[in-house]
C-alpha cells in the first residue's frame, strides 16, 4: 500500500507544473504520437537495465526459500536496509543528474557530458562509500536496534547482520551502475545495458547458488555483490569504447579520498560498537545513546577527514554553507 500511495503522490505532484505549460491530460491520439511511440520502444530495455538489481534480489530470495527456516527473513531484512540506503541517497542523486546529461548529449557537448558525469559520480560516491563502510562495520548494532524484539532472536540478528555486510559490498557498484545506465540511455543506447544486465543476472544466480552450498544465506548475498561489480566493470569497459569518454570523467582522486576517510570512519565505528550491549537491542536507553553517538560521530569524523584532505566536493559544500550564513 505504501508503494502504491507513493507512486500516486509522485504523479499528483507533477500535475501543477504540467498545467502551467499547458499539458493536456486527455489521451488524444496518445499511442499515435511519434514521441510516445519512441518512448515505449525505449521503455522496456530501460526498465530491465535499471531493475536488474531488484531482479537479482528476487532470484536469490527464491533460492533462499530452499534453505533452513528463517533464512528468507534474514535475507529480506538485510536487503531492505541496503535498498533504503540506495533509495534515499544514491538513486536520488543519479536521477537528478539524468536530465542534465540528456541535455548535454542532445547538444553533443562532450566536455559538459564529462563534467556532469564526473560531478554526479563524485557526489554519489561521497555518500555511498561511507554508507557502505558504515553498514558493513556497524551491521550488528543497526540490525539489533531495528529488529531485535518479539520472536526475532539474537541468532537472527547475527545472521541478518552477516548478510547485510555482504549486501553492503555491492552498494557503491549499484549506485554507479544506475549512473552509467543513465549515460547509455542519454546516448540512445539501450541494448548495451540490457545485454550486460542479462549476463549479470546469470552470473549472480550461478555464484549465489554455488556459494550458498557452503555459506548459506551469506553466500547468496555475496553472489549478488560479485554479480553487481561484474556488471559495473562491463558497463565501464563499454563506456570507454566511446572515444569522447576515454578522457577524464572518473573522479579518481575524490574516490581514493572517500575510501581513505571511510576507512578512518570504519575504525572509529569498529571500536565504538564495542561499547553497546546489543544483545539487549532497543530496550536499553544506554544502547540508544551509544547507537546515536556512533552514527553522529562516524559522520562527523568522515566530514572532518575530507576537510583535512581538502576534497573538492566537501570544500564546495563548505563554501556554499558559508555563503548562505553570510547572507
Amino acid at each position: 500500500i505504501g508503494v502504491l500511495l507513493g507512486g500516486i503522490a509522485q504523479i499528483l505532484i507533477q500535475i501543477p507544473s504540467l498545467r502551467k505549460v499547458g499539458q493536456s491530460f486527455k489521451p488524444n491520439n496518445f499511442l499515435n504520437d511519434e514521441n510516445i511511440q519512441r518512448l515505449l520502444k525505449l521503455l522496456g530495455p530501460s526498465l530491465l537495465g535499471v531493475a536488474v538489481y531488484q531482479i537479482n534480489i528476487i532470484v536469490l530470495r527464491n533460492l533462499a526459500s530452499f534453505m533452513p527456516t528463517g533464512q528468507v527473513t534474514h535475507y529480506y531484512n538485510a536487503s531492505r536496509l541496503s535498498e533504503l540506503t540506495l533509495g534515499v541517497f544514491a538513486f536520488a542523486i543519479t536521477s537528478a543528474g539524468f536530465p542534465e546529461l540528456s541535455q548535454h548529449t542532445a547538444a553533443e557537448n562532450w566536455e559538459k557530458i564529462r563534467s556532469t558525469l564526473r560531478f554526479t559520480m563524485s557526489t554519489t560516491l561521497l555518500v555511498v562509500v561511507p554508507a557502505s563502510a558504515g553498514l558493513a562495520v556497524a551491521a550488528e548494532p543497526i540490525v539489533s536496534m531495528l529488529y531485535l524484539h518479539g520472536a526475532y532472536a539474537w541468532s537472527d540478528v547475527q545472521n541478518t547482520a552477516l548478510t547485510l555486510q555482504a549486501f553492503a559490498l555491492s552498494i557503491p557498484a549499484v549506485a554507479m551502475i544506475r549512473l552509467q545506465t543513465s549515460v547509455f540511455f542519454s546516448l540512445k543506447d539501450t541494448r548495451t545495458p540490457v545485454k550486460v544486465s542479462l549476463l549479470s543476472i546469470l552470473l549472480t544466480g550461478l555464484l549465489g547458488w554455488w556459494w550458498s552450498q557452503s555459506l548459506e544465506i551469506f553466500g547468496l548475498a555475496l553472489g549478488l555483490a560479485a554479480g553487481t561489480w561484474f556488471q559495473w566493470i562491463l558497463l565501464t569497459l563499454f563506456l570507454l569504447k566511446q572515444n569522447e569518454l576515454r578522457k577524464n570523467w572518473w573522479p579518481l582522486r575524490s574516490f581514493l579520498l572517500y575510501v581513505l576517510a571511510s576507512a578512518g570512519m570504519g575504525v572509529f565505528a569498529w571500536y565504538g560498537r564495542g561499547y553497546g550491549l546489543w544483545e539487549n537491542g532497543p530496550f536499553l536507553v544506554y544502547n540508544w545513546l551509544v547507537f546515536v553517538g556512533l552514527l553522529l560521530g562516524s559522520a562527523l569524523l568522515y566530514g572532518i577527514l575530507l576537510l583535512v584532505f581538502r576534497e573538492e566536493q566537501v570544500l564546495r559544500i563548505k563554501n556554499h554553507l558559508l555563503q548562505i550564513n553570510s547572507q
